[in-house]
């Protein structure tokens, strides 16, 4: 048997099951990808004028999306030079992204702690400097006033 017919049994069989025998998917009270792709409304427009169910229209797009795929992975690999070019490419994209999440990550952090500085500073410029009365020890003290007296 070849893979695509093993997926389309496969797909067959959660379309029964999913759509069939239980409602909780087409009612949306279960999160899953049908919901996800029923709710968006340039989806709903692009399909509304066919007359097929909406279960149907989504499990033939779920094929169609798999089909797409599996021809692209056997085209990677029968073609080194299209394999090597593509795994040059998502190295590429994925440590470019890479890069900016972690650019993105400290540059919020350093912020952060620029306003936590930028707020310590604030709070030393605004309080009064606290005058300090001249106390002095009672030795002192003596010590003034016998010269004083002299």
């Amino acid at each position: 048997m070849n893979p695509l017919q093993i997926y389309f049994m496969w797909l067959a069989g959660y379309g029964f099951l999913q759509f069939v025998c239980t409602s909780k998917v087409a009612d949306f009270t279960l999160d899953s990808s049908y919901r996800t792709f029923c709710s968006s409304p340039e989806q709903r427009k692009s399909v509304e004028f066919i007359p097929i169910p909406m279960p149907l229209i989504f499990l033939g797009a779920h094929f169609i999306y798999y089909f797409v795929l599996h021809c692209w992975a056997v085209l990677l690999f029968h073609c080194r030079w299209l394999n090597l070019l593509a795994c040059l490419i998502w190295c590429t994209v994925s440590f470019f992204q890479g890069a900016n999440y972690y650019m993105d990550y400290f540059s919020k952090k350093y912020e952060v702690q620029l306003a936590k500085l930028s707020q310590l500073q604030e709070e030393v410029v605004s309080t009064p400097t606290l005058k300090v009365a001249k106390q002095t020890s009672p030795s002192i003290e003596k010590e003034s006033d016998t010269k004083k007296t002299q």
